[in-house]
């Protein structure tokens, strides 16, 4: 597939992997994406912004460079993996249908700044969580479970949901800006960090 660039929005079905071997500023941001072959895709190459990230392949789908995605919907028995130092940046809502965990030791960033949300049936488990949100912020709509970090640059609501972060190191939580946000009357919303018998000042940066 070789794309320039998406002038009005469209849908494209793919079968394959992605490889972006233009320009890093390729924007494909009115082009939705539905990943839905039967073997393991890729989107590698250089750095691209599409419309929504749809993935229905139950084979899965790796992340090998950065992506910058309106939408993720994931469908039910999928996987997705974000390799390495690499991030898929999520300008709208996380849309989990019953996958445990991102694969892979990269990072999924939200960056909008509408209200964002993550939501479906099943807890999510994020590597890295980045959360760059600096207006409305990102609302918790199911447990969440962070296995290496949480970075905030921005706010999270836990709108009564439980945040935990299963790294027991100080560097499980690292605060830019912003905060978490915790607001429930009835106690609901609430932050769980193994840490073990791990010193060290293990900090919730709070917004409010």
């Amino acid at each position: 597939m070789d794309v320039e660039g998406v002038s009005t929005h469209c849908l494209f079905s793919v079968y394959g992997s992605i490889t972006n071997n233009g320009q890093s500023t390729n924007d494909l941001g009115n082009g939705d994406f539905k990943l839905m072959g039967s073997a393991n895709q890729s989107i590698s190459g250089n750095s691209i912004k599409i419309g929504d990230l749809i993935i229905t392949n139950t084979s899965g789908a790796t992340v090998n460079t950065d992506v910058d995605a309106r939408d993720v919907d994931l469908s039910a028995s999928v996987t997705l993996s974000v390799a390495n130092t690499k991030k898929l940046f999520v300008r709208g809502n996380f849309i989990n249908g019953g996958i445990d965990a991102i694969g892979g030791t990269g990072t999924v960033s939200f960056t909008g700044s509408a209200v964002q949300t993550i939501f479906g049936p099943t807890n999510t488990t994020f590597y890295n969580l980045e959360i760059k949100n600096q207006g409305s912020g990102v609302f918790l709509n199911l447990n969440t479970n962070v296995s290496n970090n949480v970075k905030l640059d921005g706010l999270l609501d836990l709108n009564g949901k439980l945040l935990t972060i299963t790294n027991s190191a100080t560097t499980g939580s690292t605060w830019v800006s912003g905060g978490i946000i915790s607001e429930k009357q009835d106690n609901s919303s609430k932050i769980k960090w193994n840490i073990g018998s791990t010193t060290g000042a293990h900090v919730y940066p709070f917004a409010r």
